[in-house]
């Protein structure tokens, strides 16, 4: 499976913000099990997860907002779901809100790669 789903707020820092090399780009659906567009965002988001993890070094991961602590989700920029947030070095660089198509969504994260 090209996609992980994090558990926990420990697990997040763990594959999001403490990175085993330097220069990996993380990207996290931010979603809501109660979130129509979360739901048919989340085959998007596989699709482009599969088709760039075959030829890229990127990472593919989702947090449900439900488990994160009410602040922490805004103080990372999160304002709705979904969103999809890249992280290079464990810091966030950019994010998009929405549920995109997979074109914008591939070329959302390949403007980031290199």
């Amino acid at each position: 499976m090209t996609v992980k789903v994090l558990g926990d707020v420990d697990e997040f820092i763990q594959e999001v913000l403490i990175l085993e090399r330097p220069q990996s780009l993380v990207v996290v659906d931010f979603y809501a099990t109660w979130c129509e567009p979360c739901k048919q965002f989340a085959m998007t988001f596989e699709v482009v997860a599969n088709r760039l993890c075959e030829c890229r070094d990127v990472k593919f991961v989702k947090m449900d907002v439900e488990l994160f602590y009410g602040g922490i989700i805004r103080d990372m920029g999160i304002r709705s779901v979904p969103t999809t947030a890249l992280y290079i070095d464990g810091k966030l660089v950019d994010t998009l809100s929405g549920s995109v198509s997979e074109s914008a969504l591939e070329e959302f994260v390949t403007a980031h790669l290199d």
